[in-house]
């Protein structure tokens, strides 16, 4: 079946993250809230597009990171897509 199939709007979500000028951290962020809420509205199949391939998604798909300043951050992102196997972070 093509994407046409497929494409209508669930739910969505907005935030200000209050004292943070880090965009990487609004990267994250923003991944992170959108995997809770696809593993809370218990979505069985999620594919998440993201421009952030050079700093976010290298991170989160690649080796475990230690001494990132957002490492807990991408810890959380890597344990949802690995506990919602149906959910994915493609590269672009």
């Amino acid at each position: 079946e093509s994407l046409e199939t497929f494409r209508f709007y669930l739910s969505g979500f907005s935030d200000f993250i209050q004292g943070s000028y880090d965009i990487m951290f609004a990267e994250f962020y923003a991944i992170y809230q959108g995997f809770s809420l696809a593993k809370d509205m218990e979505i069985e199949k999620l594919v998440c597009y993201s421009d952030s391939l050079m700093y976010c998604i290298n991170l989160i798909t690649g080796p475990n990171v230690k001494y990132h300043v957002h490492a807990m951050l991408i810890q959380d992102i890597k344990e949802l897509l690995s506990n919602n196997k149906c959910f994915s972070l493609p590269h672009p």
